[in-house]
């Protein structure tokens, strides 16, 4: 019997080894006997520290052990700091790398490692095109800033297939579709949604086709009010989709300044349909589908 959908398996954060790393590997073993998977998607931070070589070592043995059709786009922990991972004693976060070449020459590596001849691309999957977006500004401040070479590829790639229902996957949010004090209360200038902000929106607004927004970073888990709330909506037409870290650090609530530890690790599933996407999560630890959190999303109005 033919499946009447597509099922993507969205792994964010996993900041290997880190912690929690047995269960992990658990993870891996639960998408590998999901008969139904057709791709899995690692939206960044896959790398704990600065990336250095050691890491990638782990990381192609941890995902060696996956057997479905992966794609890998950046995070900012892949790339844009020292392989020494600095803190700074001023601000108490991590210096940045500040040298655009060291911040290049991880970028290549990252790229060498997964097999990618790019760091954007898109690839249909049934109905839909799915867009692959990576942060790889090497001097911007911001945690996940793209170049103008990466938005011109997508303005033309989204124009090229304005007919078709568009999926994004990227490793920040959509600035707006979350209330957290964590980034509501931050002083930091360093930005850390998607970015540049006004170029992306202009470039959603004029392609209508862009319905789903999947990204990371921000460390949410389902038990947070912001991780699906009526707020994930951005300006009308791109619904966001916050995916938890796997590292065992997302905010649990929304009033939570930082991440706190725990054991929980949770992975969000889209099963595209025809005329629909479910958004489903997944509790790995007591493996259990989250059936409260189960979201319907609809391609909107599609070419203009």
């Amino acid at each position: 019997m033919t499946k009447e959908y597509y099922r993507i398996v969205v792994l964010s954060d996993i900041h290997l080894p880190g912690r929690n790393f047995p269960k992990k590997k658990k993870a891996i073993a639960d998408i590998n006997a999901w008969p139904d998977t057709d791709l899995v998607v690692v939206t960044g931070d896959i790398l704990s520290l600065g990336g250095d070589a050691g890491q990638y070592v782990l990381a192609k043995q941890f995902f060696g052990k996956l057997t479905k059709p992966v794609c890998f786009i950046g995070g900012n922990h892949d790339y844009i700091y020292p392989d020494s991972y600095p803190i700074n004693p001023a601000t108490g976060h991590h210096l940045k790398e500040p040298s655009p070449e060291n911040r290049e020459k991880k970028l290549v590596h990252f790229k060498k490692v997964w097999g990618l001849q790019e760091l954007f691309y898109s690839r249909r999957m049934g109905d839909y095109l799915l867009v692959f977006l990576s942060p790889d500004d090497l001097i911007s401040i911001n945690y996940a800033q793209m170049t103008d070479r990466q938005l011109r590829w997508l303005h033309t790639v989204l124009k090229e297939n304005e007919q078709v229902p568009t999926i994004i996957f990227f490793h920040a949010p959509l600035v707006g579709t979350l209330c957290s004090v964590k980034i509501t209360r931050s002083k930091s200038p360093e930005s850390q949604y998607a970015e540049p902000a006004e170029r992306i929106r202009g470039i959603l607004m004029q392609n209508p086709q862009v319905f789903l927004w999947v990204s990371g970073h921000v460390h949410f888990a389902p038990t947070n009010k912001d991780f699906k709330s009526d707020q994930n909506v951005y300006e009308g037409q791109v619904t966001a989709i916050h995916n938890p870290d796997m590292d065992g650090s997302s905010t649990l609530s929304h009033e939570d300044l930082k991440g706190t530890e725990h054991d929980e690790l949770w992975t969000n599933s889209l099963f595209l349909y025809q005329d629909r996407v479910i958004v489903r999560t997944y509790d790995h630890t007591r493996d259990y589908w989250m059936s409260d959190l189960d979201r319907v999303v609809f391609p909107g109005r599609i070419g203009g």
